[in-house]
This record gives C-alpha cells, sequence and structure tokens, in this order.
C-alpha cells in the first residue's frame, strides 16, 4: 500500500463512515447438499466518490493500527441491523447476517454493551430468535458479560485452544 493512500484512509474514514461509503456487501452462504441459501456474512467495503474501491486489505490495517477499527465494524453492525430491521418491517423473513469484529474492538471500546445497544436498538436478537456465537472470549470477565448479554454460544481460549486430534478424542472423553 502507498504512503499516499494510508494518508487518505486515516484522513477519509471517519467521512466515509458517515456518507455510508464504507458498507457492507453480503456474501451468501450456501448448504453445500441442498444447495440452499443459509445466511449472509456482511463484509465491509469502501467505494469512494473520487478514487473508487479501497479494499479491506488495505484499509482494515491501517484502522487497526490508528486504534480505530471498532468504528468500522460498529458501522457495519448498525447498517447491517437497519437493513434487517427494514426487511421485518416489509413483512419479509430476515435470512440471517454474521458480522465480524477485530480482535482489537474487545479493548478499543465496550463491544458487548455496543453491539447490544445496537441490536436492541432495532428489538431483534430476542425477537428474531438469534443464537449469538461470541469467538474469541479469553477472559472470566468477557464469558460473564456475555452471559449477561444473552448470548448463546461461546468459543475462546477461556475454555480450550484448538486441539490437535489426539487432545481432541482426549477432550470428547471427559465430557
Amino acid at each position: 500500500m502507498g504512503r499516499n493512500l494510508e494518508e487518505f484512509i486515516k484522513k477519509n474514514f471517519k467521512k466515509a463512515i458517515d456518507n455510508f461509503e464504507i458498507q457492507p456487501f453480503y456474501q451468501p452462504v450456501i448448504r453445500v447438499l441442498s444447495r440452499q441459501l443459509c445466511s449472509f456474512e456482511a463484509l465491509a467495503r469502501w467505494i469512494d466518490p473520487e478514487i473508487g474501491i479501497i479494499y479491506p486489505d488495505e484499509f482494515i490495517p491501517v484502522l487497526e493500527k490508528e486504534q480505530a477499527i471498532h468504528l468500522l465494524d460498529t458501522a457495519i453492525l448498525r447498517q447491517v441491523c437497519i437493513r434487517l430491521r427494514s426487511s421485518i418491517t416489509n413483512g419479509e423473513i430476515p435470512i440471517p447476517v454474521s458480522v465480524n469484529l477485530s480482535r482489537l474492538d474487545f479493548t478499543l471500546c465496550d463491544i458487548f454493551a455496543v453491539a447490544d445497544q445496537i441490536v436492541s436498538e432495532y428489538h431483534m436478537g430476542k425477537m428474531l430468535n438469534l443464537k449469538l456465537v461470541a469467538e474469541g472470549v479469553e477472559t472470566a470477565e468477557q464469558v460473564e458479560r456475555l452471559r449477561g448479554m444473552g448470548c448463546d454460544y461461546i468459543q475462546g481460549y477461556y475454555y480450550s485452544r484448538p486441539l490437535p486430534q489426539a487432545d481432541f478424542e482426549a477432550y470428547l472423553a471427559k465430557e
């Protein structure tokens, strides 16, 4: 990435978020056997009116380095919730959408409270009977906060690191 692009990103990302130049693009997730759509993943894309597409591998590292990635992630979550709320209001049955969060969101802001506030603002989580999955959970405090938010599933080093086959078999034997 050129220095000019990095400087452009630093200088313009807040405006781009406010102007919806950074927005979610939705990638379908398809069940292999049935070939049926089961969900979407929301992926951030920046389309600048002057320079065109700025790809995530160009702007995400800059936002992480600048400790501003949480602003992007919360903006994408909010836009996804707006879209889902609109589909519900229009009588459509919404299809699940997953939103990625940076590991830095957990230190740069209270991402649990922010996500809960956004989802509540648009009262979708429990209304749609969504299952909330938190990945990357590393502390007892995170577990308790997620439990308080009504998170359904937790994955992360708090419970276990990724296991090689032999350790996986031993883990299953204990359950």
